[in-house]
């Protein structure tokens, strides 16, 4: 306990000094404040005035609240508490018992509140989120891992501890699913690299062929061939693009031979969603110029896929709206090089229909039409063109192909076109008919 003498010369000190102290978390720091603490209670025994050198004003270091009011108190008295600490970052007084020591930036560590400041420790040593870059850090699910121990992930474009991610052997990458690296490192979208195995030839062509089976996780055999393998996002997760290497169109022997040796990948399962493109290019010649050599096919080819007309993929169009750079029609004239794609093609079931297509597109340029009428004149005769579609089609199935290609050219085809087939018809069922009296004359004589 004070003396009373010793509180008269505290009560002389206020009088003449500045002073400044808390009582009962209220600031006193003039001589009103002081007389209204007086008649509230306070007891100048308790007082314990000392001089601070900072700011040349008296406080009781008994009373004062640093922790509550440091951002005050810390002015007043030239020796900080125990449980405060000055950061060189903040410009303040923090609570040592909520703070760390961190790297701010390459050069320099302070204290940091980690109430307002996030921060990190990695191996003993923390530092500020926004400086982990500068010393080939990463945060990951609240802990901090240095680049040599993170892995960049394909499929998801960002970096993940080593034993969150999966290697993919094939495209000697990192993938974050683990389905991902088992389909032996799909390359992403169009980013094959297409070899050119034509030799050369007057007229190319390449296929792209969808398929979804879970079943196809290894692509080395593709890859052998010149071929590749591709994500495709219309597809399910199990699904897979095979792109094809460049062939001669007009000699398959070579197309043949590698199909075979990968008949397991094109007869692999395919859905609904999948499709069988088919692109073919002339040297010297535009895409434009390569569709009109077989634009008279188009009521054929539409009429043998009539099932995706309205695939949002492969929409059917006339044939005046085609050619306006969609590359979602059912003819896409927006690549490269002249090249003509045909997105038309349904799913491919295995590798005979394959080459069956493949040969299908070799008459079509080698028979090469502009009319629709002078195609269907082929499919009323022993033409190759029909000597060909009834490998496919029996005889019930063709003559309802007939019927749509009647029909599909008066919906896409021209006025002109749909004349020209109209003629055609006419003669065929003249001729049909002749033929059929002919042979009920032939008949009765021979019954006579």
């Amino acid at each position: 306990m004070h003396t009373i003498s010793q509180s008269r010369q505290n009560l002389d000190k206020i009088t003449e000094e500045n002073f400044c102290f808390y009582y009962n978390n209220n600031l006193i720091e003039n001589a009103t404040q002081f007389t209204e603490a007086i008649a509230n209670g306070l007891n100048l025994e308790h007082l314990e005035l000392d001089r601070s050198e900072v700011s040349d004003k008296l406080f009781d270091r008994n009373s004062c609240d640093f922790e509550q009011f440091s951002d005050i108190c810390w002015l007043c008295c030239e020796d900080t508490p125990d449980n405060l600490i000055w950061s060189d970052y903040q410009e303040e007084y923090i609570n040592i018992d909520n703070s760390m020591f961190c790297w701010v930036n390459r050069r320099n560590q302070s204290y940091i509140d980690i109430n307002t400041e996030d921060c990190y420790e990695y191996q003993g040593e923390w530092y500020l989120s926004e400086v982990l870059g500068e010393f080939d850090l990463h945060e990951y699910n609240g802990e901090v891992y240095h680049s040599d121990d993170m892995r960049y992930c394909e499929d998801i474009g960002e970096y993940l501890p080593d034993d969150e991610c999966y290697w993919c052997d094939e495209t000697e990458e990192y993938y974050a699913d683990q389905s991902n690296a088992n389909k032996g490192g799909l390359k992403q979208y169009h980013q094959s690299e297409i070899k050119d195995k034509s030799a050369n030839a007057k007229i190319k062509i390449g296929f792209e062929i969808e398929k979804e089976d879970s079943n196809f996780k290894e692509f080395a055999n593709i890859r052998a061939l010149n071929w590749d393998a591709e994500r495709d996002g219309s597809l399910n997760s199990n699904g897979f693009e095979l792109v094809s290497a460049i062939y001669n169109l007009e000699d398959l022997t070579q197309f043949k031979e590698d199909t075979e040796q990968i008949k397991n990948y094109l007869n692999a399962d395919s859905s609904k969603n999948c499709g069988g493109h088919i692109n073919v290019s002339i040297k010297d010649k535009t895409n434009k110029e390569v569709f009109n050599l077989i634009r008279g096919y188009v009521p054929l080819i539409y009429a043998m896929y009539f099932g995706r007309l309205d695939n949002r993929f492969a929409t059917a169009k006339k044939i005046d709206e085609l050619g306006q750079y969609n590359r979602y029609d059912a003819f896409n004239f927006t690549k490269e090089y002249g090249i003509l794609e045909f997105r038309i093609f349904s799913a491919v079931k295995n590798r005979a229909q394959l080459i069956w297509r493949a040969e299908l597109i070799a008459l079509m340029f080698k028979h090469h039409r502009k009319g629709s009428a002078s195609v269907l004149k082929m499919l009323f005769t022993d033409s190759p063109i029909k000597t060909h579609l009834l490998k496919m089609y029996n005889t019930i199935k063709y003559e309802a192909l007939i019927d749509r290609v009647i029909r599909y050219t008066d919906i896409y085809m021209t006025a002109k076109d749909s004349q020209q087939t109209a003629r055609i018809i006419i003669d065929h069922k003249n001729k049909a008919q002749t033929l059929t009296e002919a042979q009920t004359i032939l008949t009765e004589k021979q019954l006579n």
